[in-house]
């Protein structure tokens, strides 16, 4: 990527000294559309909140909130998102602190635009990457939905499940089926020795320690106030990089 792709990137630039401020931001104005520009902590955080920019530039000594606090605050709002230090500080303990917080870059003053800018590249290549990631995560998700079969993903607990199987458990939305305390399945069942799990992480736990072996799931649905039980054969894949899995419900008797 180079520079052209700046434009397409969101950056939030936070600083007090007023001809430092305007120089850069002569620069910063011709690279970025979507450029936002504050004169403290406070008001940088102000501009972060109101429009999460992609990349945060910040100098540190600033009043009314200095710049480390303000990224602080910010991290615990995004954790991810790219920030740049400018400082004239190249003291262990501000470096240390700054660390702390999470900063991922800094540029010492005065600024050498050059060096500003690579850096400004790499960040932009990470939100790239994230944002080519959830693209991806939201494309998967749209699939699944429209999958009549049933479907979630699981770390230790459950991530991600489809709409036909929230709308199957009774179920709007995965934040209502968290709060729901009981193990959804009611028996779980290899097909040569069954197994009862009374919680949902000891239903993923068992499969990820039986991961080669076929199970079968039994669900309750009830249609007009009849009650049947309908099995489903279990698939597992397992995802080794992000310690995930993929499980999938095939009903065993449907026609």
């Amino acid at each position: 990527m180079d520079k052209s792709d700046f434009k397409k990137i969101s950056l939030l630039y936070v600083e007090d000294d007023e001809d430092i401020r305007n120089e850069l931001v002569e620069v910063l104005e011709l690279e970025f559309e979507n450029l936002y520009v504050g004169k403290d902590g406070q008001e940088g955080l102000d501009l972060y909140k109101e429009h999460r920019p992609d990349i945060v530039v910040s100098d540190i000594s600033m009043p009314v909130m200095n710049g480390l606090d303000m990224c602080g605050h910010i991290r615990s709002i995004n954790p991810d998102v790219p920030i740049i230090i400018t400082t004239a500080f190249n003291e262990p303990s501000f470096l240390i602190k700054a660390i702390d917080i999470g900063v991922d870059k800094y540029v010492l003053k005065p600024i050498d635009l050059r060096k500003l800018e690579e850096t400004l590249l790499r960040c932009s290549k990470f939100v790239f990457q994230n944002k080519i990631i959830k693209d991806l995560l939201d494309l998967s998700k749209h699939l699944m939905d429209k999958n009549d079969n049933f479907i979630f993903t699981s770390g230790d607990d459950f991530n991600y499940i489809n709409k036909p199987f929230l709308n199957f458990l009774g179920f709007d939305t995965i934040e209502e089926f968290h709060k729901n305390e009981n193990c959804v399945f009611q028996k779980l069942q290899e097909l040569t020795k069954e197994e009862v799990c009374q919680t949902k992480k000891e239903w993923v736990k068992f499969l990820k320690s039986n991961i080669d072996k076929e199970h079968v799931i039994y669900l309750k649905e009830c249609v007009h106030d009849e009650e049947r039980v309908i099995p489903y054969k279990v698939n597992v894949q397992h995802y080794d990089e992000i310690e995930h899995y993929l499980i999938s419900l095939h009903e065993l008797n449907k026609k």
